[in-house]
């Protein structure tokens, strides 16, 4: 039977479809729970929860306790002291002297029971629900290096260290089939590839951007799909980034999205 009296926080994440496993296993990693998840057009709405710590109010009660303790003993060695104070004056002739003036400025410190006082009690309410955004996808509008990347030399060393810096990340651009075709000896998975703008198999600028042994179901369609596609369609495509191999000059990505342009 479930606690009623434990406390929660939230935490809602935003995962791009596809990458829900990956989210939800780090957030568990984490000592979090998930308790929803709602698919969105390209995003999942993942909510998390995980018991809120507990405020330790007995030993805060016992310092406070303390604190008033401590305050009362040095009350009352003030009032000794004052006592023995008066009584040495009486005896020492008379100084003039110009007395101190109290300062007006009050402690900043707070004594222990105000701050016992300030510290919510057992009835607060449960925490506030935290919301957590995952890296923003990259187009070529919020990313300058991705911006030059692909309208630069297919074997651009800015190619590699944007695949570095990026790994696993979301990128989005449009783009054109260059070459499709079956993935080995396959009948339904194939090897396709990609380059930027808009002329598909005749793109002589930006790297190569492949997608590698994928069906077409991989390749999470939206929109309208034609009934037989292949090289130069123009294509949107938002995909994870995978790897680079210099050596092909190809940018491997995992589809997230695909639709296709007119």
């Amino acid at each position: 039977m479930a606690d009623d009296s434990v406390k929660y926080q939230h935490k809602t994440v935003q995962a791009i479809r596809g990458t829900e496993a990956r989210s939800i296993s780090k957030w568990e990693g984490q000592g979090w729970e998930l308790v929803d998840q709602t698919p969105g057009k390209l995003r999942t709405t993942l909510t998390f929860r995980k018991p809120a710590p507990k405020v330790p109010w007995i030993p805060i009660a016992a310092l406070a306790g303390v604190g008033v303790f401590i305050l009362a003993i040095v009350g009352i060695v003030s009032l000794a002291r004052g006592d023995n104070d008066e009584d040495a004056t009486a005896k020492e002739p008379a100084v003039s002297s110009t007395p101190a003036m109290p300062s007006d400025t009050p402690s900043a410190s707070p004594t222990p029971t105000e701050a016992a006082s300030e510290t919510p009690s057992e009835g607060a309410e449960e925490p506030p629900t935290e919301t957590e955004e995952t890296d923003t996808v990259i187009t070529a509008k919020n990313s300058d290096k991705f911006a030059a990347i692909l309208v630069g030399g297919e074997c651009d060393k800015a190619v590699k260290a944007f695949a570095n810096e990026n790994a696993d990340r979301t990128i989005e651009f449009d783009g054109g089939i260059a070459d499709m075709a079956p993935h080995g000896s396959a009948d339904t998975r194939y090897d396709i590839l990609i380059t930027p703008g808009d002329k598909a198999g005749n793109a002589t600028v930006g790297p190569y951007f492949k997608f590698e042994d994928v069906n077409t179901f991989d390749l999470n369609f939206t929109g309208q799909v034609p009934n037989r596609f292949g090289t130069g369609d123009l294509v949107h495509v938002v995909a994870d980034i995978d790897q680079y191999r210099p050596s092909d000059c190809i940018l491997f990505l995992d589809p997230v999205e695909t639709s296709f342009r007119k």
